[in-house]
Formats: structure tokens, sequence, C-alpha cells
């Protein structure tokens, strides 16, 4: 594709060989190619990973990282593939959710930490106007408070008889 560019490439060891699949990461897709021929150092393409079929659970997308193994869950199946280091699976899976949600990790936080402060301002203002209520009410008790004394006891003799 023209609007493609590729923001990074290194080899990685996928299902079980050697670290000689090239991992090629585009603005939406990933592609797993491996050597082919034994003289022309070709690459013939495996695995096609676009970004649309990548799971994305409660806005974070379903790229995990354990040291230098990362893990891309799809609506298919599940990628794994070891990075020679873990600075290099960083970086694998920093590329790939700052390509899919177009914002870098402090973007993605402080959106989280907004959404979060907008929830609590208004579970304040839903408990204030709760306390608000109550303190009306203790207000009026506090009033009449020997009146309620009073029918409390005739409602009592009530149940006495």
């Amino acid at each position: 594709m023209k609007d493609e560019k590729v923001l990074y490439e290194t080899n990685v060891k996928y299902k079980k060989g050697k670290y000689d699949t090239k991992i090629n990461i585009t603005n939406n897709k990933i592609t797993l190619l491996k050597k082919s021929g034994i003289f022309k150092r070709k690459y013939k393409i495996i695995e096609i990973i676009n970004f649309n079929k990548i799971n994305v659970y409660n806005d974070d997308v379903e790229v995990k990282r354990k040291h230098n193994i990362v893990e891309i869950t799809t609506q298919e199946k599940i990628y794994k593939f070891e990075c020679k280091t873990t600075n290099e699976a960083k970086r694998i899976v920093k590329d790939i959710i700052s390509s899919m949600t177009g914002a870098n990790k402090i973007k993605r936080v402080s959106n989280k930490i907004s959404n979060i402060a907008k929830g609590v301002a208004s579970c304040v203002m839903a408990v204030g106007g709760a306390a608000a209520t109550i303190g009306s009410l203790v207000i009026i008790v506090d009033k009449n408070k020997k009146e309620i004394v009073k029918m409390s006891k005739t409602v009592m003799s009530l149940f006495k008889k």
C-alpha cells in the first residue's frame, strides 16, 4: 500500500525456530517473513496480522509482553514470538499499541485518569444530593422530636393491648 510506513523491523524466533523470522511492523499490519533459499537471502511471507483483527478489550489492545516474549491475541488465534532482548519486545508492543490507538502511553493513561475523575465527580454529586436530603430529614426530625416520641408511644401502646 502507498500509505504504509515501516515503523520497526527485526528478527524474532517464531514457532520453535531460530531467530530467522523477520517481523515487519507497519502502521496498519504486522508481517512475519521467513528466510528461504540457501544462497539467496529471500524472505517469504508466512503470516500477516492486520491491526483490525487484533482484539481490543476495554480500550486495551490485546498485545502482551512477558520478558522478551510477545503475545498478540486476534480473533482467529494467538501469536507468540520471542525477541532477542526485552527492549526489543517493549519496542514492538509500544509500536503496535500506538499504531492501533493513535496515541502513546502517556496520552492513553491521561484519558483513563480523566474518565475516572469524571466518574468520581458524578458519584460525589450523587452522594452530595443524598447527603443534603438526609440532612434536611435530620433537621425535620430534630424540630419535631417531641411529637415523634409521643406518636411512637401511642403506636407501641396499641400493640401492648
